[in-house]
């Protein structure tokens, strides 16, 4: 009977933060003091603090369903993560995060215990005592309205909790927590639909009916209206009211309502994905020899800190996951010139496989404990997307003045300017970083966002600004010629004006549209003659613009992975010998998107396609040649990518399948 394999295991230095580490562990203050600046920054929010409760089973433990609903509003209406924008806040967003979570985590200790509505305003009560009153070891008390003529002598601190008001509003001589009128009907709305035991359909999320009497004939007189009992229905939102119309029963009204949400479901645009990868396959050359890598070869020839596993990523996933990463780190290595060891950065970058997965997301990079975290087989085909991130974040902060955090504006600090607004200049940002680093980084930003036009390209665009100018005169000229014909028949259609006014008010368009034309003609001729074409932003800026309701895709971060990963893909197929290496890159092709743009499938293209794609590529190499050697990732004998072909004896091109079902 053939031996069981070794499970897997986490080798290297802890690196800490990951689900198994915090698994059905809500974010309290003894896990706060283990996390870095930049994990506060990112993880102290409302939902880690305190979790949504599973309602139902508070309501099936005695809580009244009443005071679940009340006290999912008391929640819902709490800050989502901590500021330190208010007057006489603590001076630091460490005190700040501290002052938040335990502030959250007392308030919903208090909550979850009551089970009617005396113990919920008793409750309230006591924690606005405690957390609200000056005290020790607490922001003193502000002068004027914060501290005076107020029952408590308020600290500031409990605006640690407020979103936009207090959010447990109380009423002393009554003795109970208050609710606005719109409060008061969203609870009692909630319990007549049978909260919280009565789930929902997402088309009735927002859905307002009501009885209303209508006027069905309007009349000049109002003595003459005929009113009529009618049913409305509209989807109140956070920022409008989208109605549905007005029906004779409240069944018609939600049948309405259900078809018009499944309509638009129909329209909704999705956002870009990168194809899924059916088979997790390799060719190049043979660098595992035929034999399974272990956990702790995989860290030792790329210098990684540490690798990190899932708990429920099952062994001989583990088994195909290593293998598959090793291979793709030697492809990244030979794509971009430098060693082996230069993969980890320096030693600062960690690995992880489905140890700190967020769900919808494929794959993803914590700057905070500088690891790439791959979602077990869904992350084939990111690991160059993520490598570019670390890259990004490793350059602009590992040569930064040690007093300084790792921040820019809100946001952590990255190269390409992370989450700031773009920039084709990066030298004010960077100015601690040698100058042709941020030369480098200003070109490949420039190259993202701004290119050149060819001559031809010019020339093409002026013609076509052309012909639309003249399209545009036609019709000038037609609605002149429509003007004479009306006035020779006696219509007047422009009133106010005479004959010579109107004739001179279209001389004037005419004469405006042919020097529009003439200078469009002399650029052309310009450049003819060698003059310098346009500079214009580029189809990936523009595109990008284009997905999304949210900034993320046009974030200047996330344009560099893209971009950074579409030049790696370029790089192997460019090879002596293309390669094909799915776990590290796949799915770039702008073609792909292009045609599903044109489908109405998604709004805009991802990745830079065509010239563009190409001048990027030549800002990359340019970058690398010089990050390489100034960053040590060059430093022990890189091999370029045509420098191994399958005529080198030590390694021949292997064909192969890293799929589940292949091992």
């Amino acid at each position: 009977m053939a031996r069981k394999p070794d499970r897997i295991k986490d080798v290297g230095a802890k690196i800490g933060g990951a689900r198994k580490d915090q698994a059905r562990e809500r974010l309290n203050l003894d896990v706060l003091s283990d996390l870095n600046a930049e994990e506060r920054i990112k993880l102290v929010k409302k939902n880690a603090v305190w979790p949504e409760p599973k309602w139902a089973d508070l309501v099936n433990e005695g809580m009244q369903a009443v005071v679940a609903a009340k006290i999912r509003i008391i929640r819902r209406n709490l800050a989502p993560q901590p500021t330190t924008n208010y007057k006489g806040a603590p001076p630091t967003f460490e005190r700040a995060s501290e002052l938040y979570v335990e502030m959250v985590t007392s308030l919903a200790d208090a909550l979850v215990n009551c089970k009617t509505e005396q113990d919920l305003n008793l409750a309230v009560k006591k924690f606005r005592e405690e957390h609200y009153a000056a005290g020790e070891g607490k922001t003193a008390p502000l002068p004027g309205r914060y501290g005076s003529g107020r029952s408590l002598n308020m600290t500031p601190d409990r605006f640690q909790i407020y979103k936009s008001s207090d959010p447990l509003p109380f009423n002393d001589k009554y003795g109970m927590v208050l609710f606005s009128s719109k409060e008061e009907v969203s609870i009692k709305k909630d319990l007549a639909a049978g909260f919280p035991l009565k789930k929902v359909e997402p088309f009735m999320k927002g859905l307002v009916i009501k009885n209303i009497r209508m006027v069905t004939n309007p009349k000049d007189k109002r003595e003459d209206w005929i009113y009529a009992d009618k049913v409305e229905a509209y989807y109140s939102l956070a920022n409008s009211i989208r109605r549905v119309g007005y029906f004779d029963s409240k069944e018609a009204a939600i049948a309405a309502a259900k078809l018009r949400y499944e309509e638009k479901k129909k329209k909704r645009i999705n956002l870009p994905e990168r194809p899924h990868v059916d088979q997790v396959a390799r060719r190049g050359p043979d660098y595992r020899g035929g034999y399974n890598i272990s956990a702790e070869r995989l860290m030792k020839e790329f210098n990684f800190r540490a690798i990190e596993f899932g708990e429920w990523l099952p062994n001989d996933e583990r088994q195909v996951v290593v293998n598959a990463a090793w291979c793709a780190c030697h492809d990244l290595a030979d794509a971009l010139g430098i060693s082996p060891e230069g993969v980890s950065l320096g030693g600062t970058l960690s690995l992880a496989f489905g140890a700190r997965g967020k769900g919808h997301a494929d794959a993803h990079f914590e700057p905070g404990r500088m690891v790439m975290n791959m979602t077990r087989m869904r992350g084939a085909g990111s690991l160059a997307h993520e490598w570019g991130h670390a890259l990004d974040f490793y350059i602009a902060n590992s040569r930064a003045p040690t007093n300084e955090l790792k921040m820019e504006g809100k946001g952590l600090r990255y190269a390409s300017g992370g989450s700031e607004k773009y920039s084709t200049s990066r030298s004010a940002r960077l100015r601690f970083l040698p100058p042709n680093v941020v030369s480098e980084v200003n070109k490949v930003m420039t190259s993202l966002a701004r290119i050149q036009l060819t001559p031809e390209e010019d020339i093409a665009r002026w013609e076509d600004d052309i012909s639309k100018l003249r399209e545009n005169r036609v019709k000038i000229e037609s609605k002149y010629s429509e003007y004479l014909a009306a006035e020779s028949e006696g219509k007047k259609t422009v009133y106010g004006m005479t004959p010579e006014d109107v004739k001179r008010h279209y001389d004037m368009r005419l004469a405006d549209v042919d020097k529009k034309i003439e200078r469009c003609q002399k650029a052309i001729m310009d450049i003819h003659n060698g003059g310098v074409t346009r500079t214009v932003q580029t189809s990936f800026a523009d595109e990008a613009c284009k997905i999304g309701k949210t900034d993320y895709w046009v974030k200047p971060t996330e344009m560099f992975a893209r971009a950074f990963e579409s030049w790696v893909q370029d790089k192997l197929n460019g090879a002596q010998n293309p390669r094909i290496s799915t776990y590290l890159v796949h799915g770039t092709d702008h073609a792909i998107f292009d045609a599903m743009v044109k489908l109405g499938v998604i709004a805009g293209n991802p990745y830079p396609g065509n010239r563009e794609r190409k001048e990027i590529g030549k800002a990359f190499e340019s970058f690398m040649r010089v990050i390489g050697p100034e960053y040590g990732l060059v430093n022990k004998s890189p091999r370029p990518l045509n420098a191994i072909t399958i005529e080198d004896p030590k390694y021949k091109t292997a064909e192969e399948d890293f799929s589940p079902s292949a091992v």
